[in-house]
């Protein structure tokens, strides 16, 4: 009975390894050959070195090279919470405002937040500092789109290399936005602003922290104002 089971219980033990290991178990033993580090539980770990060539990178949680981590030897670690951290963030959009001269720029996080966000500067494409921001009244809980709020020190030329410090006193993720490209359509309407309230439903505009920005069409803007 006891071998029945067994016979029984094996193929589900075998197949119900993670890719990490499965990958381990297939290794061919060859000399130099690559085998990818995995963590307890059997996820890739985020750092992956291979030793007979000297080179580390980081790797997402399929096993995948994030672009750009990878490091030889002499050139040192790389720090692989940042390079996940930083893939995970995106530039979605951003509102120029030539009267008042600001820029509001749209930022995803894929990630659980981080306290403190904020775009410490923004460089164009004729490496103009456009933008020069401080860490005053942002957060961000992550999962979610969020927009900062700056003054502009000048029009900007596109492309844009946006430098976003994910927490205070910590390191800083390069974005990158270009202007979408888009087709002209002679039949759309511009939604119209509605008006401005604050978290508490408050319709104050001068005072600093988040704003919501609810326009006619019924959708609804999240900004912060220093």
């Amino acid at each position: 009975m006891k071998q029945i089971l067994y016979i029984i219980i094996t193929p589900f033990l075998v197949f119900s390894q993670t890719p990490c290991l499965d990958a381990v178990a297939n290794a061919t033993g060859a000399i130099g050959e690559y085998i990818p580090q995995c963590e307890e539980d059997g996820s890739y770990s985020l750092l992956q070195c291979w030793s007979s060539t000297g080179y580390c990178w980081c790797v997402d949680e399929n096993g995948v090279e994030i672009p750009g981590s990878s490091m030889g030897p002499g050139e040192g670690i790389p720090n692989c919470y940042d390079s996940i951290f930083c893939s995970q963030l995106n530039v979605t959009d951003i509102d120029i405002d030539t009267l008042n001269m600001i820029i509001d720029i749209a930022i995803f996080d894929g990630n659980n937040g981080a306290p403190y966000p904020y775009v410490a500067y923004t460089i164009d494409n004729m490496g103009d500092t456009i933008q020069t921001g401080n860490m005053n009244s942002f957060g961000n809980l992550g999962q979610d789109t969020s927009w900062y709020m700056y003054p502009l020190n000048s029009l900007p030329t596109y492309p844009l290399n946006i430098y976003y410090v994910y927490g205070m006193n910590a390191d800083t993720c390069m974005l990158s936005y270009d202007l979408p490209v888009t087709t002209i359509n002679e039949n759309v309407i511009k939604k119209k602003l509605l008006k401005i309230i604050n978290i508490s439903g408050q319709e104050n505009q001068n005072r600093r922290g988040l704003k919501l920005l609810i326009y006619d069409d019924g959708t609804v803007k999240k900004k912060y104002k220093l």
